[in-house]
């Protein structure tokens, strides 16, 4: 134990010293660092750079003003620079570009860089493995594959022209643009030929193989859990065109997922929602030209894979204020003021769904809204609370077996005479032909000076009321639209 406490205290002193001695020596070093920072360097002491005149240049930091900097080559045969910098490959092979700085008629080195010219060839990774390519004119639905787009050279001469031949042009075609049109399945090679300076060269070739549509999780089964969203995308490659529908062995009335349209398009948006427990199968079809399915696309089948849809409870819920805080157990709010909570349950995928309920509607209402602004009675993550009128109510907000309460307090809005304000909240709607009404209980107190609202994808009305304080007194205020109503109690002092 002695010998622990002598090897402690010679540490802490080892260490303590360390500090003084780094207090007193840093601010030297920090100096010099500073100095050597200050001078003119290379950028790069060495660089790959293509044939031609590419962009690339030999760059100085730190330059000083009113200085003037110069580049040499060693060998002009393979590498040139320009009074900027500017390098312009002439042929393959290293030569080393040294810089000058010249200030107050002092010339002095700022160093060396190291230039290697290299010649375009193709990259490595197509010559490991063939480029696949779907049968057509398209490499993915409504793109065009283009070589000369498509990076498949290494160090090319942008002063160059670069053509693709096939070497069997039955299964690949290659347009003099470079767009590649595959014909059937089957591996061609394709040669790359240079053109720079009237002189034609071979970079290279690489395997190119045209592929029939094909399901990589053919015969899987999938599981997906109620009540949540997924992307069916089990990986179709080589079909620019696809589809997924359900095997008519099950009735689809009771299939167990529902398929998600896009509300302006009305198309398909390749999303599905697990409803139900149960499990069907999915038949793929796929295709490099548009798949009518109103004809018979048996031929397209490439396919199938199971989608099983189960439970899975909720072992936690987690309730944060619209601020990224903990929600209160307690809430105090002015009647028309609105607050918030989005809730987050454990695990990230689960069959449980958040619902909210309000113990006294006539004193705070209740909007629960999903990621995509869905009305109440889906699964939500986000919860507003609507102050209506004075009064207090209890707000139940339930996951499965898990169940959390929030009590909130409405107080009466308090607004000096002559004074204007406006009341922004949320109102139920049941289509854009919804409208809301407003009206004051003694339009002497108050006067309503206008109304603005806007119909919400979510089947509510967002609206803003303007009014101005005439006498002193209590009144209410009444939004209603289809039979809800609201009351908002305001008293105006002096």
């Amino acid at each position: 134990m002695e010998q622990n406490k002598k090897t402690l205290k010679k540490s802490l002193a080892v260490f303590l010293l360390l500090i003084i001695v780094g207090c007193s020596v840093c601010p030297l070093l920090g100096s010099k660092m500073a100095i050597a920072a200050s001078k003119a360097q290379l950028e790069y002491t060495s660089m790959d750079i293509p044939m031609g005149k590419n962009g690339y240049v030999i760059y100085v930091n730190n330059m000083v003003k009113k200085a003037t900097y110069s580049y040499v080559s060693s060998n002009k045969k393979i590498v040139t620079v320009d009074k900027k910098g500017s390098l312009t490959g002439i042929k393959a092979g290293k030569a080393k570009v040294t810089v000058y700085q010249t200030y107050k008629k002092k010339k002095i080195k700022v160093g060396t860089c190291t230039v290697t010219v290299k010649k375009a060839n193709v990259v490595s990774y197509l010559k490991e493995e063939p480029l696949y390519v779907p049968i057509g004119k398209e490499y993915y639905a409504g793109y065009q594959l283009n070589l000369n787009d498509f990076s498949c050279i290494d160090y090319p001469n942008n002063q160059a022209t670069y053509t693709y031949y096939s070497s069997n042009k039955s299964i690949v075609k290659v347009t003099k643009t470079g767009l590649v049109e595959a014909y059937k399945t089957g591996v061609v090679d394709i040669t790359i030929k240079e053109t720079y300076k009237k002189k034609t060269r071979t970079v290279g070739s690489f395997q190119m193989e045209v592929k029939e549509p094909e399901l990589e999780g053919k015969d899987q089964t999938v599981e997906y859990v109620l009540n949540n969203t997924y992307a069916m995308n089990l990986g179709i490659y080589y079909a620019p065109y696809y589809l997924y529908i359900p095997d008519s062995s099950v009735d689809s009335k009771n299939l167990p997922i529902e398929y998600i349209y896009d509300e302006e398009t009305g198309n398909w948006s390749g999303y599905v929602k697990a409803i139900k427990e149960g499990t069907v199968k999915i038949n793929v079809y796929g295709s490099t030209t548009p798949i009518d399915e109103k004809a018979d696309y048996s031929k397209y089948y490439v396919g199938s894979f199971t989608v099983k849809v189960v439970k899975k409870p909720a072992t936690g819920m987690e309730l944060y204020n619209l601020e990224g805080g903990t929600l209160s157990d307690k809430l105090t709010l002015l009647s028309g003021e609105y607050d918030g909570c989005i809730g987050l349950l454990e695990p990230d995928e689960t069959s449980d769904v958040i619902t909210a309920t309000s113990s006294d509607p006539s004193v705070v209402q209740i909007y629960a809204l999903d990621d995509d602004m869905l009305a109440f009675g889906y699964p939500i993550s986000y919860i507003v609370f609507m102050a209506i009128k004075p009064g207090k109510a209890t707000i139940t907000i339930t996951t499965g077996t898990i169940k959390k309460e929030v009590e909130i307090t409405v107080d009466t809005v308090t607004i000096k005479k002559g004074e204007t304000k406006t009341l922004s909240c949320i109102i139920p709607a049941t289509g854009n032909n919804s409208n809301v009404s407003v009206s004051a209980s003694n339009p002497n107190l108050v006067k309503i000076n206008g109304v603005c609202s806007e119909f919400m994808d979510d089947n509510t009305i967002e609206y803003e009321v303007d009014y101005t304080a005439l006498a002193v007194g209590l009144t209410t205020i009444t939004v209603s639209s289809n039979g809800v109503v609201q009351e908002y109690s305001v008293r105006v002092v002096e």
